[in-house]
């Protein structure tokens, strides 16, 4: 009777053990359901706040900004393309060299560093416009060469005077772009929206490059063409930014 007794005893306990696991068990998964909701919930918050945050960034004067800086690019992507077409008529001479460029290109640096750094310190805006102008005027004086097929009759030492205008014009629109956005913002917000700039400029120069790359099929008239209407559209709409403080 006894031993009955206590097997009747243990299996209650045995079955409110196992209950109680149950039960706890059960309760666990609603604190974890409920937690895994909340951080669903705050993953959706923080994800509508950065995409406000990245709207409000590129939204009025410093979306404008963004943009004509996109365009800009143009005044980089450009010297490539262009020394490949100019490499062409290497053998009218000497002047049309790897060499060549490279010291047109250190040349145009050393005097941009003087000419740009000077104006930029002015108007930082006027720099941009002036340097992207001077590639848009080599850009369109190489596509009046392609036109009516002038390459013959000119020197080979124009070409590399072409690269260096080039290069002299893609410095003075990086040299003004940067000091606009140092001036355009202050403090934290300043990284925040250098950061977030570079990463969409550099979005763009991927997108432009794969772009121009599969346009050299096109040949260079349409090339260079397509170079000038963007370096074009980025000085129109830089004439609505405003100034610099």
């Amino acid at each position: 009777m006894n031993e009955q007794i206590i097997l009747i005893i243990a299996g209650l306990c045995f079955v409110a053990m196992l209950l109680s696991v149950l039960t706890l068990k059960n309760i666990e998964t609603d604190i974890d359901v409920m937690s895994s909701r909340a951080d669903s919930k705050v993953t959706k918050n923080l994800m509508t706040a950065k995409i406000t945050s990245y709207i409000k960034t590129f939204s009025g004067q410093l979306g404008l900004f963004i943009l004509v800086r996109s365009c800009f690019v143009h005044t980089a992507l450009i010297a490539p393309f262009y020394i490949v077409w100019a490499s062409s008529f290497s053998s009218q001479g000497g002047f049309i060299t790897l060499s060549g460029f490279i010291i047109a290109q250190a040349a145009a640096t050393i005097l941009s560093s003087y000419i740009w750094g000077l104006l930029s310190d002015h108007s930082a805006k006027l720099t941009m416009q002036l340097g992207a102008l001077t590639v848009l005027l080599v850009c369109l004086a190489t596509m009046f060469i392609i036109q009516y097929e002038l390459s013959q009759s000119i020197h080979s030492v124009w070409f590399v005077i072409g690269y260096f205008l080039m290069s002299v014009g893609h410095e003075g629109a990086r040299s003004g772009r940067k000091i606009y956005a140092l001036d355009i913002k202050e403090g934290s917000d300043r990284t925040d929206f250098i950061g977030k700039a570079n990463t969409a400029i550099g979005a763009v120069i991927l997108l432009l490059g794969a772009f121009y790359a599969a346009l050299t099929f096109a040949g260079n008239l349409i090339l260079f063409s397509m170079f000038a209407l963007g370096i074009s559209v980025g000085l129109l709409l830089s004439v609505t930014m405003k100034s610099e403080k």
